[in-house]
């Protein structure tokens, strides 16, 4: 580094603003990853209830909170990153990112943050909600491994978003690649209960 340059960390912090004001810049990427799954969580709490399935089965809130809040994350971390990254390709953004002193690697990182944050904000939000309105608890002793969970799950979905990127053919095509398997999420027919949430 030079002398008067930003440092690394400057330089990574100032492009993780960036990406992360591009974000909320787009109401519809904020729309899905947030809101979105709010709706689903009330839709699907007003038709089921939120009794108890079973003397000792789990509520429907305690069941969807969690995995809806899966869906934002894994929303953020896939299918809008893969989509994002495409579309710059397009626009030849990443061709002009790589002629400016910003190292490539620090501009993928920059992006990679805000989509990690993103999808924290997701998860902390949804479970949020779900503690104050439908009044699941959370277990703070597997708050530990409910994290490293998360860290993992963003990393290789952040990672498979990427994948998509690479052979994706245009912007167009991408959705079609990675909507069938984001839009499964973690829900699925039969519930049972949230390793690190209960009633």
């Amino acid at each position: 580094m030079s002398a008067g340059s930003p440092s690394l960390w400057a330089m990574f912090v100032r492009q993780f603003l960036v990406e992360n004001k591009l974000f909320w810049r787009s109401p519809i990427q904020a729309f899905f990853s947030l809101i979105f799954p709010l709706l689903m969580l009330l839709v699907f709490a007003t038709l089921f209830g939120n009794e108890r399935m079973g003397p000792r089965g789990p509520t429907p809130a305690q069941f969807y909170a969690p995995s809806l809040a899966v869906y934002g994350a894994v929303s953020t971390a896939y299918w809008n990153l893969a989509i994002s990254v495409v579309t710059d390709r397009e626009l030849g953004i990443l061709k002009r990112a790589r002629g400016t002193p910003l190292p490539p690697w620090l501009f993928l990182s920059g992006r990679l943050a805000s989509s990690a944050w993103v999808a924290f904000l997701a998860i902390a939000l949804m479970i949020g909600v779900g503690v104050w309105g439908y009044g699941i608890e959370v277990q703070a002793e597997r708050l530990a491994a409910a994290l490293l969970t998360f860290v993992t799950g963003v990393a290789c979905f952040a990672a498979l978003g990427l994948l998509v990127a690479s052979f994706s053919p245009n912007a167009d095509a991408t959705p079609a690649i990675t909507s069938p398997t984001c839009s499964r999420s973690s829900i699925s027919p039969a519930p049972s209960p949230a390793p690190s949430i209960r009633r």
